[in-house]
Order: structure tokens, then sequence, then C-alpha cells
């Protein structure tokens, strides 16, 4: 930068001293430092030693370099310093030279004008200052341009760096939620999903792409409505926890236990955003429910034996005073019928007492356990159960019918039962009807499978799901029945280790699916598929 103590300084180059010495006096006087050199040479060694502004040239000098040549190369090496020619005489061919070649600025003839010198050399040192404040201020914006430039290199690398780590956090908290065995998803207060995990989109039976802006609760229960008993927006306990709500899924009959967090648990309630999260409870309720009813069936098992010590004396010695009575008595007489009606009713509630043993029997022993032809033992309870009515069976199964491993007393209660039910069923409203029973094999070997139906009225289907629980009937008070039939057919075929479900059959009467496993799948001690 040019400061205050700046002062131009001007270079005459003329082979006459005088001329040189007349310059100096000249121009000091205005301020400017004046260096002197007589020939061409000279003045480039000044040149490449000294920051010359303003360079004086004359025109015709000796050793071989002109005033042109000299200025020539002025302008080659030090292009921001103006260039003066002082001539004498010369001819236009020489001026156009200086002027194409030399780039010279100024013309100045011997003798010169002192105002028109003064005003010359003012020009052109201030043609110099403008030339360096150019170069200067392009100096700095290429600098500022530069520095600009890296800078921006720099903040792309960072934004870089920042955005992969982005990208790298949000996969690693994607896997994360993906991970989670339970459904998570973003909600708004509208219900449309913002996002979901993997494990969301399993449960939803849908690409997880698709899952984002679909309503919650039509795409994973397929309602119209918001479920009942929705979590969404309700508030948290005193230590932050949501209240958990049961929801069913109608679809694939499980429970699900639905709880939901704000975005921001410190912003007050009316944010937007909602997580929720859902766990599959299917499989715990039933396992409560079982344990719950095993407790019911100690209780039941332990009243049950009570109840068989005490009752069985008795109703012995009503039977045999009742079977006494009837012999003695005329049958068509008054008393011959009330002895009758006794031995009956005392029948019924020996029958009970044996139902409540049986329902409350702690399993099947192994020690009773053996290989069971299924078709004859099937075929036996159909024609005790069939004798009672007109009603046809009919059995269908495959040649050589596996034999199935398990307890034929037990077995035969459940046939009995079975085909009790049935019968009671079809003579109350057909009169006359048919039990079917259909094996077959499974593709492993691993059971028997059977389908018992009937074509009686069949079961309604509110009650459908309450046919295997315990003391459930639907037999009036005085028909005898107890609601443990069905209870104890569940219980002997999983004692067995196979399953029995209540199925829509071929008819519109009751159809009952069972699998027995073989002896072979027993011992596995896993229930085979139905």
């Amino acid at each position: 930068m040019l400061g205050r103590d700046w002062r131009p300084r001007i270079l005459v180059v003329d082979d006459e001293a005088p001329i040189c010495r007349a310059l100096r006096r000249f121009l000091r006087m205005d301020g400017y430092e004046i260096l002197e050199a007589h020939t061409g040479q000279e003045a480039l060694e000044i040149l490449a030693a000294e920051e010359i502004h303003v360079v004086m040239s004359d025109l015709n000098m000796p050793g071989g370099m002109d005033g042109i040549a000299l200025l020539q190369a002025v302008r080659a090496r030090w292009p921001r310093a103006q260039r003066i020619l002082l001539t004498a005489f010369g001819d236009i061919k020489r001026l156009e030279r200086a002027i194409n070649e030399a780039g010279v600025q100024r013309f100045m003839p011997k003798p010169w004008d002192t105002q028109i010198m003064r005003e010359v050399v003012r020009e052109s040192v201030e043609q110099w200052k403008a030339l360096y404040q150019r170069d200067e201020m392009e100096s700095l914006l290429r600098s500022q341009r530069d520095a600009l430039e890296g800078l921006t290199e720099q903040l792309k690398a960072q934004v870089s760096r920042r955005t992969a780590l982005l990208e790298n956090v949000t996969r690693r908290w994607r896997q994360t939620l993906d991970s989670i065995n339970d459904p998570l998803i973003l909600v708004d207060r509208d219900y449309k999903i913002q996002r979901a995990n993997k494990a969301a989109a399993r449960a939803a039976q849908s690409d997880i792409r698709a899952l984002n802006g679909q309503v919650c609760h039509t795409v994973l229960f397929a309602r119209e409505a918001p479920c009942e008993g929705c979590p969404l927006g309700q508030p948290c306990d005193g230590l932050g926890q949501p209240e958990e709500v049961e929801i069913a899924d109608p679809q694939s009959d499980r429970l699900w236990s639905v709880s939901s967090w704000p975005l921001d648990a410190e912003m007050d309630a009316e944010i937007g955003q909602y997580v929720c999260r859902y766990r599959d409870i299917t499989a715990s309720k039933a396992l409560e429910r079982r344990v719950i009813m095993s407790e019911k069936m100690a209780a039941v098992g332990e009243l049950s034996g009570c109840v068989a010590h005490e009752l069985n004396n008795p109703l012995t010695g009503i039977l045999s005073f009742s079977q006494i009575m009837q012999r003695k008595l005329d049958p068509e007489s008054k008393l011959g019928g009330i002895a009758s009606d006794i031995e009956e009713q005392a029948r019924r509630c020996r029958n009970i007492v044996q139902s409540l043993l049986d329902f409350a029997r702690p399993g099947v022993s192994p020690t009773l356990m053996g290989e069971i032809d299924l078709q004859a033992l099937i075929e036996s309870c159909a024609q005790m159960a069939c004798m009672k009515g007109s009603v046809r069976f009919s059995f269908e199964a495959p040649e050589a019918l596996w034999p199935v491993w398990g307890n034929v007393d037990s077995l035969k209660s459940v046939f009995l039962n079975l085909f009790n039910n049935a019968v009671h069923a079809m003579a109350s409203s057909v009169g006359d009807g048919e039990i079917s029973v259909v094996a077959s094999h499974d593709d492993e070997g691993r059971c028997v499978r059977l389908q018992v139906c009937d074509t009686g009225p069949g079961i309604p289907e509110s009650i459908r799901a309450q046919v295997f629980t315990p003391f459930f009937t639907t037999k009036a008070a005085n028909k005898g029945g107890t609601g443990l039939g069905l209870s104890i057919v569940k219980n002997v075929i999983e004692d067995h280790g196979g399953e029995v479900q209540l199925v829509k059959g071929p008819t519109t009467g009751a159809c009952f699916q069972i699998a027995l496993p073989t002896r072979a799948q027993s011992q596995d001690h896993s229930a085979p598929a139905m």
C-alpha cells in the first residue's frame, strides 16, 4: 500500500548529462525522486534494482539500444511503469514503432514546455497509481476468492462429514427400531402413520414403504373407526408411563397390549405426534388363563374328592334300597314308580360325581398307555351311543388306519361324550340324523386326524368360543347336563398330546376336528399340527 511518505520515483535516461540535470532540478521541485542513466543497459540495471514508477528516455542513445528498444524491454518486464519518450526529431515510422512495440504512453519534444512536462509527469504518476491500485485490488480479490474457495471446500467437506454422520445415525436408529420385535409406529392426531418399523409391517402384512400415510386402525386391524379404548393422547401416570390398553385383532384372533407416548414427553397435551407400541400378549394371556384354570382344576379336584367320598357311600345305599324295593313292589304301582325314580336320580347323582372326578383328574398315567385300534374303539362307542335312538353312523378311513398311542378308557370317554351330545342334539331337533367320522393320515406320519360331524342344528356362533369352558351347558336343568363333557374331551385329547377344535363342517351340524399323535409323536411331547 502507498503510505504518506511514498514518493514517486522517476528514471531519466539520456546520454546528455545537461538534459538529465535539467530534468532532475525541475522535477524535484514537485517532490519526485529522480534517478539518472546514460545508456539503455545502465537503465535496465537500475530498473532491476529499484522500483521505478515513470521512465523518461531519449529516443537516440549510444550503445546499440535506442529509447524504443529500452521502453520495449520496460514494457515486457515492468508493464506498470509509465513510459515517456523524449525526442528532438523523428519520422512517422519510428513513432509507429514506439507506439506499437514499446507501448509508449507519452511523447515529449526537445526542448519541452515546462508546464506541459509537469502535467505529463503528473498524469503518468497518477496512471501508475491507478494501475497499482487496480493490481492490489485484483490481488486482494484473488486472495479473497482463494480464501472463499478454500472455505467453501472446507464447508463442503464439513457438510459431507456431518451428512454422513447423520445418515449413519439415522441408519443405526432405523436398524435399532427394526430389531425390536414389537410393532412400533409414529402417528399423528388423525391416526395416520408417519413412520413404522419392520415388525409393524409384518403385523399389517404390508410393505413397510406402503404404511406411511395409512390410518393405523385400518391397516393393522381392518377397522373403519378408531379402536375402542385407543390410548392415543391419553395422559401418562406420575412416573411418565402410559396406560396399556388391550386391543383384539379380529383378523388374526391375536390380542395386543397398546401404549402410546407423545413425541416429546416434556411438551403439553397439544403435541401432534405419538409413538405407539404394540405387544402381542396372545400367548401370555393364554398361559395366564391356563394357569388360572389349573388352579381352579386343583380346587375342583380337591372338592371332587371330598364330594365323591361323602356321597358315594350314601348313594350306594340309596341305589341298593331302591333296587330291593323295586323287586318287592309291583312296577305298575305308585310305590314301584317312586322306587324307580329314586334309582334314576341316584344314578344321575353318581354320574355327576364321576364327571367331576374325570374332569379334575391330573392326567393320563403313562403306565396305562398303549397302541389303540382307533377304528374299533370309535365303532364300539358309536354302537353304544346310537342304540339310544334311530341315528345312523358312518365311518370313513384309509386302509390300514394307523394306531394311536393312548389310554383306551380315556379315549372312550372322548368319543362317547361327542356321540352322546350329537344324539341328544339331533333327537331334540330333527328326530333322526347321522353321525359321520372321517379319518386321515398327515403327510409326515405324525398323527391321525378325525372329523366328527353330525346333522343336528349345530352350535350358534354366539357360544362357539365357550363350548370347551368347564360347567358351560345349553341343556335344560332337568336333562342332566353338567357342562363338563366337552371340557373332559379337551383335557383328555391334550393329555394325549393332541388337539381338538370346533370347526365348520360339511353340514349345518356341529363338527369337531381332532388330531391324535402316533406313538412316535406322543414320545416327542409336542402337539401335532391340525
